[in-house]
């Protein structure tokens, strides 16, 4: 029976005496909790092109959403790489926090080459070995000769490897499948000396 601060219960009253006794059931009902999720873009290397979106659930809509920029939308675009937070709060003052990091594409980077020099003077069994890492996606290898000559044969290895060379100077550019400059390398095969 629910009574008020007088001590009076809820009911029906025939000159102050209860006649009827009337239960009443209240059930508080409490919002899903608040979560938060980020969607986002990693930067590519024309600059501030990253973006992250604020995809909150839960809690008393409507939300407001404040960055450590000080942007305040759920949508926040030209971001360079770094790290970012934000904080969404609901119509009753819950708040949730998250973080991301944003990236550039990792660059292709030569780890080893192994050069195998010519076995005798003049001849054309040099080789040119490559380990890679980094990148994204495939890497594509383009090998050119000391007068800028695309090379399209006796490479193996997914480009990373090149052979029956001769002595001289070779370019290898790598391109990924980011929107990054590619990465040019210069390679030298030697040889022996001329025997008289």
């Amino acid at each position: 029976n629910i009574q008020d601060a007088n001590g009076i219960v809820l009911g029906e009253y025939n000159t102050h005496t209860v006649t009827k006794v009337v239960d009443v059931v209240y059930e508080l009902k409490e919002p899903a909790k608040l979560t938060l999720t980020l969607q986002k873009t990693d930067a590519t290397c024309r600059g501030n092109d990253g973006k992250i979106t604020a995809i909150p659930a839960g809690g008393t809509p409507p939300y407001t959403y404040l960055w450590n920029t000080g942007y305040t939308g759920a949508h926040i675009t030209g971001l360079s790489a770094g790290k970012y937070f934000v904080t969404v709060s609901d119509s009753r003052g819950c708040s949730v926090q998250e973080k991301v990091v944003l990236s550039y594409p990792e660059e292709v980077e030569v780890n080893n080459a192994i050069i195998t020099p010519v076995t005798c003077y003049e001849g054309n069994d040099g080789k040119i070995a490559l380990t890679l890492s980094g990148g994204k996606g495939n890497i594509n290898v383009s090998w050119y000769d000391a007068q800028g000559n695309l090379l399209s044969q006796r490479i193996t290895n997914g480009g990373k490897t090149i052979n029956g060379l001769k002595a001289g100077k070779y370019k290898a550019v790598f391109r990924d499948q980011s929107d990054c400059p590619a990465l040019e390398q210069f390679y030298e095969v030697l040889q022996p000396e001329k025997t008289v």
